[in-house]
């Protein structure tokens, strides 16, 4: 079992849980715990009996699945091939063997029915740039693509991509090539940071925080892909008409790019700009958690941009936040004051 909590009842039931026995067909007797099933039974002899198990008959007569067994039943178990289990048997068993068999078939069939949804997604997107999960397959691509979405096979990451845990979009950036990557994330600084004048010039946001020795007049943007905050150590990337896009100096597409059009650039020390930041949040799924969150990031003087949330399977929320700050540090310290909250398990700068 991978829930602990799942595992501490199913103990629990069978240590103090009194017992009811029952016989098969052939005069053996079974321990079941007292209020169990037909279908516990069926789980009890073997996971295939139960998986396929249609409808039972006590001392000769066909009871309904739910029928709570009494001491000294004789229980047969009807199957048939085409029988699975259903999530509704859940509430019907008593005993931790049926519970957990169950649940083991319902992720197993969930699991390879989103592998399939996630094939038929990647393959059709996958056509739109001329190629298939074969050919990247054949060529090893595959490999760097599963270690940039973090999956460890295939599969893992078709299920992913088929349960949305993994966007279409998320999957069609990782397979563009760095270059393509960084050329799109300076047009989308474009569409973020300029704007028109009325006399039709096309002009950027303020760019008092970036020092650039010898250039003047040079429309200068923060990067979308990484967004460096004063106190990051930066470079520049002369783009192609676009003037010049800021990186943090390890980011991955500004490694990928020709290393001829990266400039030496600085943090202004006078500067009093605002900069974007994103940052991801785990915590406990429980009523007031992203009210803390957005008073703790008031508190700090920062302001929230953007905001998505979502809970996972395992219960837990995951919160993206865009907040406005000064510099490295002041980040920082928010990052520490909302680890210092009750119920928050992660913190992490995007």
């Amino acid at each position: 079992m991978k829930d602990p909590k799942e595992f501490l009842d199913s103990v629990r039931g069978e240590l103090y849980e009194p017992d009811v026995y029952v016989l098969t067909p052939k005069g053996e007797v079974k321990e079941l715990t007292q209020g169990s099933t037909p279908l516990d039974f069926a789980y009890l002899i073997h996971t295939e009996v139960g998986n396929r198990c249609t409808g039972a008959k006590v001392n000769g007569r066909i009871v309904p699945l739910q029928y709570t067994l009494q001491n000294g039943d004789q229980v047969e178990i009807i199957t048939s091939p085409k029988q699975k289990p259903r999530r509704g048997w859940l509430v019907l068993v008593k005993t931790s063997r049926a519970k957990s068999r169950i649940r083991q078939w319902l992720r197993r069939e969930e699991n390879e029915k989103a592998i399939h949804v996630g094939q038929e997604i990647c393959e059709r997107e996958l056509r739109k740039h001329d190629t298939t999960l074969k050919k990247l397959i054949k060529t090893g691509h595959i490999k760097k693509l599963l270690k940039d979405l973090r999956c460890n096979s295939l599969d893992e990451l078709l299920g992913r991509v088929g349960s949305g845990s993994i966007s279409v979009a998320a999957l069609m950036r990782e397979l563009q090539p760095a270059e393509i990557r960084a050329e799109a994330a300076a047009r989308e600084d474009d569409r973020l940071q300029q704007k028109v004048t009325p006399d039709g010039q096309v002009v950027g946001r303020d760019t008092g925080a970036i020092h650039i020795e010898g250039i003047d007049d040079m429309l200068v943007k923060i990067s979308q892909c990484c967004l460096p905050v004063p106190g990051d150590e930066i470079m520049g990337f002369i783009t192609t008409g676009r003037g010049i896009s800021i990186h943090k100096a390890k980011c991955q597409n500004l490694l990928a790019t020709d290393p001829h059009r990266r400039i030496e650039v600085h943090w202004s020390a006078d500067s009093q700009s605002v900069f974007r930041a994103p940052i991801r949040v785990i915590t406990q799924n429980r009523k007031g958690m992203l009210a803390e969150l957005s008073t703790t990031i008031s508190r700090d003087d920062a302001n929230i941009v953007e905001i998505e949330a979502r809970v996972g399977a395992d219960n837990l929320a995951t919160t993206n936040i865009v907040v406005e700050i000064k510099n490295l540090r002041h980040l920082q310290t928010l990052l520490q004051h909302l680890r210092q909250l009750d119920g928050v398990t992660e913190v992490r700068r995007g």
